[in-house]
Order: structure tokens, then C-alpha cells, then sequence
């Protein structure tokens, strides 16, 4: 009953404002209004609002321009260690009408040990991981990439994977039903299991059934700091693409050392 009590709580949602690692968090963006960027709800670098959508690597078409990072984070940092996470976009990434058959680079979904904007050496296969100052890679980051790099030992030019402190993902799954950019909407789910200490990744075309991509074990309590910023980046390299986050539900529910004795997990 008290698990069922705590369980009601957080699909209710909670205040995001409290940093507490004992608080449920719950936000949702069914879309994008114009200012979102600008009453700090949400913290934007080189990214704009454009049609209910997130740009993060605004043009709009044809105008993209080559070699160009963008961010967008949450406005209030979160206590995430020792929560279930799961949160949930809806991405569109589109080629450029002038190359048919290559795009670049792609984008992420991060956890930001700070809010810094994203460096300019952030650009192509580093899609925008790299903040400023510094230069840093945050710890952990969940890839979406469209381009072949062979440098960083990436299988082709459309795959998921999951960086910890850098950019070459480990582990890493190419995409067999799901074409990154081909400008459709795509759904992403990302859900940590603190009990089982997993995190998984699930995508689909909008309106399909998700479908498990990557998993890796990983305990965040090792990996993100207290707090922790989460968001995106995109970048371009050296061909085009466009970038847009087309909506975005986010919810974190702590566990209380109670039921981890128990050994009780939210079902997925």
C-alpha cells in the first residue's frame, strides 16, 4: 500500500524546483511556447523556439549552416542519484534537400554536470557534447548519431549508443527500422533502473510500438554529480541537417531505502 501511495505521487509530479534526492520530479513539454527559452524555464545556447518545436541547430531550411552546436537544458538542476529515470522526446532530424545522401552530425540527450553553453570545438562527431569553458564532456550522454566517423570506431551512419566522459559510445547499436534522419518523428525513451542498475534505450517512429535498442549496466551514483542538469545538443560538421525536439516528458522517482530492501521496482 505504501509503495502504491508513493507510485501515485509520482505520476501526479512533484515540484521540479526542489533539489532534494528524496523528492519526486515530474515535467512535460507537450510542445514549445515562444519564450521558453527566454523565462528560464529552459536554458537555450544557439537554439530557438519554431513552430511548437525546439530547434537546436536552427536554419530553418535551406539555410542551415555548416559546423554549428546548439544546447538546450532544464532551467533547474535535479537530484538524480539514487532515482528511477524516465523520460521521454520526440526528435525530427532531416537531411538537407542538397544532400540526399549524407547528413550530419546528430544530437544527444545529456546529463550536464553544469549549465555552460557548448564549445565551438563541439562541432561535428563531437555533436555538441563539449561545454564552455573547459571543454568538457559531460558524464553522461545518450547519442543519436547520423554520420560515419571511423575515427571513433562508430558502425555506420545511423546508431544509438551511450557515452560515459567522452564521445565514443559504449555500448553501441545501429538502427535496423528506425532511419534517423529521415525528417519522421521518432520517439526516444530513456529509463534508469536504479535496483537493477540499467539503462535502456528504447525508439520507435511515432505512433509504433518502442522498441529496446541499447542497455548497459551503469550505477549513476558513480557517474552524474549532485546536482545535474539534463537536456540536448546537436551539431553540424561539414554536410547539413536539421535538429528538432518536437516534445519532451521527464520523471525521476527516488527510492526510499525501504523499498529497496523489499527489492520492489516500478514496472516498466
Amino acid at each position: 500500500m505504501i509503495f502504491l501511495l508513493l507510485l501515485s505521487v509520482f505520476l501526479r509530479g512533484a515540484s521540479s524546483s526542489i533539489l532534494s534526492e528524496d523528492t519526486p520530479i515530474s515535467f512535460s513539454f507537450p510542445s514549445f511556447a515562444k519564450d521558453s527559452c527566454d523565462n528560464k524555464t529552459l536554458i537555450c545556447y544557439g537554439a530557438i523556439e519554431s513552430s511548437g518545436a525546439l530547434s537546436i541547430t536552427p536554419g530553418p531550411p535551406p539555410n542551415l549552416p555548416i559546423r554549428k552546436v546548439g544546447r538546450v537544458l532544464y532551467g533547474k538542476p535535479l537530484s538524480l542519484q539514487r532515482s528511477f529515470i524516465d523520460t521521454t522526446i520526440t526528435i525530427k532530424i532531416s537531411r538537407h534537400q542538397n544532400y540526399t545522401d549524407r547528413a550530419g552530425d546528430g544530437m544527444t540527450f545529456i546529463f550536464a554536470s553544469d549549465k555552460n553553453g557548448p564549445s565551438a570545438k563541439g562541432v561535428g562527431e563531437y555533436l555538441g557534447l563539449q561545454s564552455s569553458p573547459g571543454d568538457k564532456f559531460p558524464p553522461l550522454a545518450v547519442e543519436l548519431d547520423t554520420c560515419l566517423n571511423k575515427n571513433l570506431n562508430d558502425p555506420d551512419d545511423n546508431h544509438i549508443g551511450i557515452d560515459i566522459n567522452g564521445i565514443e559510445s559504449n555500448p553501441v547499436n545501429s538502427l535496423l527500422d528506425v532511419d534517423l534522419k529521415s525528417g519522421r518523428a521518432i520517439q526516444v525513451r530513456i529509463y534508469y533502473n536504479p535496483d537493477f542498475g540499467q539503462l535502456s534505450v528504447y525508439a520507435a517512429y511515432s505512433g509504433e510500438t518502442l522498441v529496446k535498442v541499447v542497455e548497459k549496466p551503469i550505477n549513476l551514483s558513480d557517474i552524474i554529480p549532485t546536482p545535474v542538469y539534463v537536456g540536448f545538443t546537436a551539431a553540424t560538421g561539414d554536410f547539413l541537417e536539421s535538429h528538432e525536439v518536437i516534445n519532451w516528458t521527464f520523471n525521476s522517482f527516488p527510492v526510499p531505502p525501504s523499498l529497496k530492501e523489499k527489492n520492489l521496482v516500478m514496472p516498466i
